[in-house]
């Protein structure tokens, strides 16, 4: 990695290059009833049921270690979202 950059801008490009326009193109589809969409629906459901499960598992460490910026309304917040989609993607 170079000196100087943000590794935060894989995450902005991951969002804005990908998942918001993946979303918005999978929830039209739905909407329009495209035959393709309920199979890119389940796909990106189940990357979103990874996606929250890592960031609840971040959560998670960061109280254990006692992390000065962790809060335990994080993690009231985040197990629910986590388990949402993980029904959802495993039915």
């Amino acid at each position: 990695m170079r000196r100087g950059t943000n590794p935060l801008l894989t995450i902005k490009l991951l969002n804005f290059g990908f998942l918001i326009p993946a979303s918005v193109t999978v929830g039209i589809g739905l909407l329009r009833g495209a035959p393709g969409a309920i199979r890119a629906a389940y796909g990106l459901c189940g990357f979103f049921t990874c996606l929250a499960a890592s960031v609840a598992g971040m959560a998670v460490v960061m109280e254990v270690n006692g992390d000065p910026s962790a809060h335990p309304s994080v993690l009231a917040i985040l197990v629910p979202v986590t388990l949402g989609p993980g029904v959802v993607t495993t039915r």
